[in-house]
């Protein structure tokens, strides 16, 4: 898979939107990881939205793909 927007000379830019990210596990969340991944190796520049967590940093990035974590009620 190719993705158009590279071959234009433009990153295609990605948002996901996840309640929880790993390093906290389940299936969605390691689902989410593999995709987010996946897309960072075709070219793709990947940001995750996810809920913040005591312990867990509020910035990182993770095998090219960006993780921002945020307090939410």
């Amino acid at each position: 898979m190719t993705l158009s927007a590279k071959q234009e000379g433009n990153k295609l830019r990605i948002a996901f939107i996840i309640a929880r990210y790993p390093p906290l596990s389940g299936g969605t969340e390691a689902q989410a990881k593999r995709l987010a991944e996946s897309l960072v190796q075709k070219g793709a520049e990947v940001t995750v939205l996810t809920r913040a967590f005591p312990g867990l940093p509020l910035h990182e990035e993770v095998n090219g793909v960006t993780v921002r974590r945020l307090w939410a009620p």
